[in-house]
């Protein structure tokens, strides 16, 4: 890849990201903000200026859709980031945060404690802790399978994860059919709505220590591609590299399932759109993947809040419009092979 379509890359995914992220502000059920009322409110709130803008807007801007929209940034850039890091590690394009299982421990961890009517705080600590437990579980299952521990750790995470939703089922069974049972699918079906500030940091500092760590580590993803051997000639030990690769992936999407409940398809067909736009290397994209999860998930954000005023459920959307992405990548290369496309 040139140095021109690298730079144009980070151009123009990062002012998509802009673009969406003011829109976002803007657009909601309150519809008498303007671009300048949201520029006044972080003024005020960022330099302590006097604005002239009502008591109401600022409420409005700080409190709900400033929260809001940070955590689609921050929620669409972990999904997108695993999602790429699973793809590279397992060298499977269908590989996603749902592969080993952690998605669908986290919703069994956040179910009990639906059912147990814990405190939120406590919801989300047993979702995180679920979620890592079904993972670790995968690993020391994996180990019973002869063979390619790649293939291994994948049927693992398909037997883990069938049975999460197995105990998922069970839970909806005995819940609460008029209180309890309506949260723990709404749960399952993914919403940022809720979220505060106070929430999102309790998961800031896991979810930015391993993005950092994972983009350090992004150009030692292509090894995945080199057998064990060759990898080892290089003086790279795979293994190693793949577990670390694996649980900070796994960080990243128990932290976000934690908070926000599943969100489906952004680690599977976002990874696939800028592999088949800007090519496999993954010393860019891995960050492509971070910035177009970000934008994807602030994109969905705001098409639902313009489709409907009650809060649709983010995994409806997120099927809907990522099924015409993979559709749209799976045309696209298959044209290439043509030589038709790129």
């Amino acid at each position: 890849m040139n140095r021109s379509r690298i730079y144009t890359g980070y151009i123009i995914l990062t002012s998509i990201l802009f673009i969406l992220f003011i829109i976002s502000m803007i657009v909601g059920n309150y519809k008498q903000i303007l671009p300048t009322d949201v520029y006044n409110v972080l003024i005020k709130s960022i330099l302590k200026r006097e604005v002239l803008v009502s008591d109401t807007v600022i409420a409005i801007v700080l409190n709900i859709r400033l929260p809001r929209t940070v955590c689609a940034v921050v929620i669409g850039s972990a999904l997108a980031a695993a999602g790429c890091c699973y793809q590279e590690s397992f060298r499977n394009d269908l590989a996603s945060p749902d592969v080993l299982g952690v998605s669908s421990g986290a919703c069994v961890g956040a179910a009990l404690g639906i059912v147990q009517d814990v405190s939120l705080g406590v919801i989300q600590l047993w979702a995180f802790s679920m979620g890592v437990m079904t993972v670790a579980a995968v690993y020391v299952l994996s180990y019973i399978f002869k063979g390619n521990k790649t293939v291994s750790l994948l049927i693992s995470g398909m037997l883990l994860s069938g049975l999460m939703n197995s105990v998922l089922g069970l839970i909806k069974y005995i819940a609460n059919q008029e209180t309890q049972l309506p949260s723990i699918v709404y749960w399952t079906m993914g919403s940022i709505s809720s979220i505060d500030l106070k929430q999102l940091q309790s998961i800031m500092i896991p979810v930015v220590i391993c993005l950092i760590l994972l983009f350090l580590l992004r150009w030692r993803l292509n090894y995945f591609n080199l057998s064990e051997d060759e990898a080892l000639s290089m003086g790279i030990n795979i293994k190693t590299l793949r577990v670390a690769v694996i649980t900070l992936a796994t960080i990243l999407v128990a932290c976000v399932v934690s908070i926000a409940g599943t969100v489906s398809w952004i680690g599977l067909v976002i990874p696939h759109l800028i592999k088949t736009i800007f090519g496999n290397n993954t010393r860019y994209s891995f960050p492509f993947s971070c910035l177009a999860g970000a934008s994807f998930l602030l994109f969905i954000d705001i098409l639902g809040r313009m489709i409907s005023t009650s809060e649709l459920p983010l995994s409806i959307l997120t099927g809907i419009v990522g099924i015409i992405i993979f559709f749209f990548c799976i045309t696209i290369r298959r044209m290439g092979k043509n030589g038709i496309g790129i």
